[in-house]
């Protein structure tokens, strides 16, 4: 049978609400917002104070450079004070400084810690006089994340680094740079006690994440074995704190670290592919020196 004509039923083409104009103005508005946002995001706000260094004079060339890249990526300020030989007096006319960075021959520990500075983080050695130049952060300022920051910045292999092999001044082992570096460690049971004493001063003084587990001896083997079989080996812990009985059935793949002082309660291991070798040296000779 056929059906009858209704023309009420009959569709008819539309022309659609959004041209190939419209959508076109409204991607590129959506490109703009987006833009705007990331540049928000990846550009922080710049910081209203500056970073007060006391430094020695034959550094001026790379640290002036080095401080306008950190000032560009991070919109953070440093101010320098530069001056040779007498550092120490620098400081008793002004103890303003956030910072000091010297060279073990310009400045002694025990002066430095005369005025509170202390936390010395190694950035460079000159290879002529071999001596180490260290920064080492004033305990009362109010900018100790911005200068912990810095100087982490300086000891970067690629960001300050950079600077500094242009003056023939090099640093043996440095970490990569990461605004917010974060290590993992397995600590046997027993030693939760005795790290746990210290690890939120090493955190605070390094800007370093610390994120530790402490599983009894069969589960800590029994996790590494099951991570280093599978395909996500980057998830192994980078710092091994263990007893010597567990020392000899940890997989090569770690190395021990022995500590300056050799005072050691524990077994030290560092995994070999971890990015940041030289925080977990830090870490592993703090630890030692609280024994």
């Amino acid at each position: 049978m056929i059906k009858p004509f209704e023309p009420d039923q009959v569709k008819t083409f539309r022309t659609p609400k959004y041209t190939g104009i419209t959508l076109s103005l409204l991607s590129m508005f959506v490109l703009t917002a987006m833009f705007a946002v990331w540049n928000k995001v990846s550009n922080p706000p710049e910081t209203h104070h500056s970073i007060l260094v006391l430094a020695e004079k034959s550094l001026q060339a790379p640290l002036t450079e080095v401080s306008e890249q950190f000032k560009n990526e991070l919109n953070v300020r440093i101010e320098y004070t530069f001056c040779n030989p007498n550092l120490i007096q620098n400081l008793e006319n002004n103890q303003s400084f956030d910072l000091i960075i010297s060279s073990d021959n310009e400045i002694h520990n025990k002066d430095s810690e005369r005025f509170n500075f202390s936390n010395k983080i190694q950035i460079v050695e000159k290879k002529l006089s071999q001596s180490l130049v260290s920064c080492e952060i004033n305990e009362n300022s109010k900018w100790i994340p911005h200068a912990l920051l810095f100087a982490r910045y300086l000891a970067s292999r690629d960001k300050g680094q950079v600077y500094f092999k242009k003056y023939n001044l090099e640093l043996k082992e440095s970490n990569p740079w990461d605004i917010n570096p974060s290590i993992t460690i397995y600590c046997e049971k027993e030693y939760r006690p005795y790290v746990l004493s210290s690890i939120d001063e090493f955190k605070r003084r390094n800007g370093v994440e610390v994120n530790i587990l402490f599983p009894d001896q069969e589960k800590l083997i029994a996790n590494l074995i099951a991570i280093s079989q599978s395909n996500s080996q980057n998830l192994l812990p980078d710092l091994l704190l263990v007893s010597q009985r567990t020392l000899e059935k940890v997989s090569p793949n770690y190395i021990p670290v022995y500590c300056k002082k050799g005072k050691q309660k524990l077994e030290y291991l560092i995994y070999f592919n971890t990015r940041f070798k030289y925080i977990c040296k830090r870490l592993v000779n703090y630890l030692d020196s609280k024994t």
